[in-house]
């Protein structure tokens, strides 16, 4: 089996990792992608408010209804913060026969280098690197080229997918409701009701 692995803060989970998890499914011919909301990345800092719980849940509910999306608490199970190779360990046990696809932006591409553990985390999984919108510009003449280094460098296969570019963050979410702006079709409806009845983001 072919599993994808699509972390993040998810805060919240929008309509833009849903299509771009669809689409990466068809794309790289995967089996299943597991969403797994992070604990406490060690490159971002999260609110008080947003808590992993809401967090979990939003995801819970944006995936409810896709029997090829998957929700894992692995992460948010630890008192610290969350390093991938830890985390790519643990499904490795989860999956020992199977193949596992770490899915990431490709800005996050770039900054791999400074990753824990680095040559760990190629013992275990094969990257998918999407094109994140407001990086194509920076990036476009020389994102081909450094992937095609990265693999030769650490001896391993990496792949780009070219997934719909979908303008939508989670801060323009947060900052939309934060002032009162409509962030229907942003997020899913289940997912845009809870952030009403708990009060998420204003």
């Amino acid at each position: 089996m072919r599993v994808g692995i699509f972390g993040g803060t998810f805060n919240p989970i929008h309509m833009g990792h849903l299509i771009i998890a669809e689409h990466i499914l068809d794309a790289a011919q995967l089996d299943k992608i597991i969403f797994i909301p992070a604990q406490s990345p060690p490159h971002k800092s999260l609110s008080l408010t947003d808590s992993a719980e809401h967090r979990y849940e939003m995801v819970r509910l944006a995936i409810s209804g896709n029997s090829r999306f998957e929700i894992s608490d692995i992460e948010l199970k630890r008192n610290s913060k969350s390093y991938s190779v830890e985390t790519v360990r643990e499904l490795k046990k989860v999956y020992p026969n199977d193949k596992l696809f770490f899915i990431i932006g490709s800005d996050t591409f770039y900054e791999l280098g400074t990753w824990f553990d680095l040559p760990g985390i190629l013992e275990i999984v094969e990257f998918l690197v999407v094109r994140r919108p407001g990086y194509i510009d920076k990036y476009i003449n020389t994102l081909d080229q450094a992937m095609e280094d990265f693999a030769i460098i650490h001896g391993v296969n990496i792949s780009l997918v070219d997934a719909p570019l979908i303008q939508i963050s989670s801060t323009l979410i947060r900052d939309k409701y934060e002032n009162g702006a409509s962030i229907r079709y942003l997020v899913p409806e289940n997912v845009m009701s809870f952030i009403g009845a708990r009060g998420l983001y204003e």
